[in-house]
């Protein structure tokens, strides 16, 4: 199951980035395939570690992935969500600074995670 999170992760963030940059057909794709993988890794396992591992997972991978796809910089933090304007209000400039520390922080707790299971 572990190697099926960061896939479903991967694939939300293509479907919005694609939507975003405009390719609705590309974006509607992404989302058929991460609506059929979550409906396959939910048969799969549905404990509480595979619960805390996708959001471990989401944290790290999804912003990158968007970004990448959108053009922007590898820790760009946006303007648009709660968490984005969260973030810039509490770091000002270094909001790219929090969001590679937490993205790393969050890394080793997912390895963790593995790890201990």
């Amino acid at each position: 199951m572990t190697w099926l999170v960061p896939i479903l992760v991967v694939l939300a963030a293509l479907m919005d980035g694609f939507y975003d940059k405009g390719k609705k057909l590309l974006s509607s794709v992404f989302k058929s395939l991460f609506i059929g993988a979550v409906a396959y890794s939910f048969t799969l396992h549905g404990d509480y570690k595979t619960v805390i591992y996708f959001f471990l997972c989401w944290w790290v991978l999804f912003d990158i992935v968007y970004n990448i796809v959108r053009g922007l910089g590898l820790f760009y933090v946006g303007n648009t969500k709660w968490t984005d304007k969260l973030i810039r209000l509490a770091f000002r400039t270094n909001a790219p600074h929090f969001s590679f520390i937490t993205k790393l922080m969050a890394t080793a707790s997912a390895i963790a995670l593995i790890i201990i299971q």
